[in-house]
């Protein structure tokens, strides 16, 4: 299970996918997939997080 947010954006570098290890270069399409579907799994967390809270807190 990945990690949302900015740990899974870090981990396709630190599981030895970035352009240091591999030799890819940054823009390769392969990392952009993952970057995005990264950023996607994240907003969709986010998104899911901020419908269930309460927002009575918020504004007392």
């Amino acid at each position: 299970m990945w990690a949302s947010g900015p740990a899974a954006a870090a981990r396709p570098v630190e599981a030895g996918l970035g352009p240091a290890r591999d030799g890819w270069p940054p823009t390769s399409a392969l990392a952009l997939l993952v970057k995005m579907a990264a950023v996607a799994i994240a907003a969709t967390k986010v998104q899911a997080y901020s419908a269930q809270a309460p927002l009575e807190p918020l504004l007392a």
